[in-house]
């Protein structure tokens, strides 16, 4: 008797240890309670670097028959950009069947975080009602986005152009940020002054500079001021719009005319030439007959006085 009495005690006790080993997953079963995450929410919808945000997990028991008690919850970041603010772990004494706790926390993502989704592994030990211990395991997805950061040079636009006239256009797009910028692109829309009306600078690399550079036409027959408006857009890396706009003006002047000589002009001028070159032929004649008359005189009174000369001798 006292042998089946052993033996009994012997067979209970190690079915005892053997429900004991269970793992947590037999919860499936409904052996054992099994905590998961049932929803998260990120404040923001993603953590920016270099400042604080609040994690919202709600933890649900979906055990129908058994609750859990000494609840102790944890989360970590495989690449150490997320760090918690006071401490990343909770505690809860009891979930009830079927029930949602709710644990909230504040995390602080570093100035270096890489602009990409982040992986939290969030770690989930409790006890059942017969004091089995559990865990449970699970991930919840945090992005990091990095600030967008663009400067740039006041846009070089002329204060007077020219009716009829072309012109260069510049301006420098310069990412200040730890994130490439893509897509930027420059509208024009600007009275009496055209150009292609858009013009694509394309990806703007981390600490990179590009130069947008085009030209503009001045329309014909039209002065006076004019004014209107560049737009620039751009894309972060989650393809998010960014849009600046900036408001120029400039001075239509009126082109200058250059008259050509007319045929009356040209007679005139003629007219004008000839006068000057009949004035100077004169004088040249006039001066010739002196000159001659003068010669003539000298020769003449060079021979009476020889004449002179040889009657005395």
């Amino acid at each position: 008797m006292a042998k089946i009495r052993n033996k009994i005690l012997i067979i209970a006790l190690a079915v005892f240890i053997g429900l004991s080993a269970v793992p947590a997953s037999a919860a499936t079963n409904g052996t054992y309670p099994k905590l998961i995450i049932d929803s998260y929410i990120v404040e923001g919808d993603a953590l920016v670097p270099g400042s604080t945000s609040t994690i919202t997990i709600n933890i649900l028991n979906t055990n129908n028959t058994r609750s859990v008690r000494n609840v102790r919850l944890s989360f970590s970041d495989s690449t150490n950009e997320i760090i918690p603010v006071d401490t990343a772990s909770a505690f809860f004494s009891y979930i009830e069947i079927g029930e949602i706790c709710t644990w909230e926390f504040e995390v602080y993502a570093v100035e270096t975080s890489e602009d990409k989704p982040h992986t939290l592994n969030i770690t989930m030990e409790y006890e059942d009602t017969r004091s089995n211990v559990l865990q449970s395991e699970d991930v919840i997805i945090v992005d990091v986005v990095q600030p967008v950061k663009l400067s740039y040079t006041q846009p070089d636009f002329p204060q007077k152009v020219t009716e009829g006239d072309t012109f260069s256009f510049s301006m420098d797009l310069m990412n200040t940020g730890k994130t490439d910028i893509y897509n930027a692109l420059l509208t024009f829309d600007i009275e009496n002054i055209t150009s292609g009306s858009s013009l694509l600078v394309g990806t703007v690399k981390e600490g990179g500079t590009e130069e947008a550079k085009t030209n503009f036409r001045v329309d014909t027959e039209i002065t006076g001021d004019s004014a209107g408006t560049i737009t620039l857009t751009y894309e972060d890396s989650r393809g998010r719009e960014y849009e600046e706009s900036f408001e120029i003006s400039t001075f239509i002047q009126k082109k200058a005319i250059v008259v050509s000589q007319t045929e009356d002009d040209t007679s005139e001028t003629l007219a004008e030439d000839l006068k000057k070159w009949k004035i100077a032929f004169y004088a040249c004649g006039g001066l010739s007959v002196i000159l001659l008359i003068t010669v003539i005189v000298t020769i003449i009174r060079c021979r009476k006085i020889k004449s002179e000369y040889e009657m005395k001798l």
